[in-house]
């Protein structure tokens, strides 16, 4: 081969057959993947992880994220970005859901520090509503640590994905960018997102929601001097 990735393909090519699913089935948890998780991805997939580990193609980590789990990751990003694209794409879809699942279940009350990586499975998996709730839940975690350019680019995100039926989900997010541009002064985006949040408000008839956008609009005027 004359490029690394063909070097790397070949490699993974020369693999016995359960050994090369058990990557591929990894690399759709990720760079960094546990054996409980690709034990729910595909039950008998961890036996494996020692032969992988033998051939310098993964490393377990000295300590796991998660109790009562093995943690290993790709020796290098290349190879994780090669072997997840041999997954067939209609296969990484249940596969990144049931990562997704996983994920939920075993961070119980720490989900707040793994939401990222949850709403970029079930965004993978194609579940829109999830992903972006997920993405703004994602957001609120990093307006509580002042990273207001990371909440902005999640809600952004989470807009963008988000079907436009689902007026009730967006309108939520509509007023957590607004609450982002409040605090970093961006007033004429806050006005419009207000303005928007006040359409799906319309829309869906509802008379707290209209009272919410109608504190907003009062907040702005008080900021700005119109009283």
């Amino acid at each position: 081969p004359t490029t690394l990735t063909a070097v790397l393909q070949s490699r993974l090519d020369a693999l016995p057959p359960k050994e090369h699913a058990a990557l591929q089935r990894g690399s759709v948890i990720g760079h960094v993947f546990w054996d409980g998780a690709l034990e729910v991805v595909a039950p008998g997939d961890s036996n494996a992880l020692d032969a992988l580990s033998g051939r310098a193609l993964i490393a377990e980590h000295a300590a796991s994220s998660f109790a009562a789990t093995r943690e290993y990751g790709f020796k290098h990003h290349l190879l994780h970005q090669v072997t997840y694209d041999t997954v067939l794409k209609k296969a990484r879809r249940e596969l990144h859901r049931l990562a997704a699942e996983w994920l939920v279940t075993v961070t119980g009350e720490r989900v707040g520090e793994h939401v990222g990586l949850i709403a970029h499975h079930f965004e993978r998996a194609g579940d829109a509503m999830r992903a972006a709730d997920y993405l703004g839940r994602a957001a609120r975690a990093a307006y509580n640590a002042a990273a207001y350019g990371d909440a902005r680019a999640a809600v952004d995100r989470a807009l963008a994905l988000l079907p436009a039926s689902d007026q009730r989900q967006r309108f939520d997010l509509l007023l957590q960018r607004a609450d982002i541009h409040n605090v970093t002064g961006h007033r004429t985006e806050q006005a419009a997102d207000i303005e928007s949040a006040a359409q799906c408000a319309e829309q869906l008839g509802d008379d707290r929601l209209r009272a919410r956008v109608g504190a907003w609009r009062a907040l702005i005027a008080l900021i700005t001097g119109r009283y």
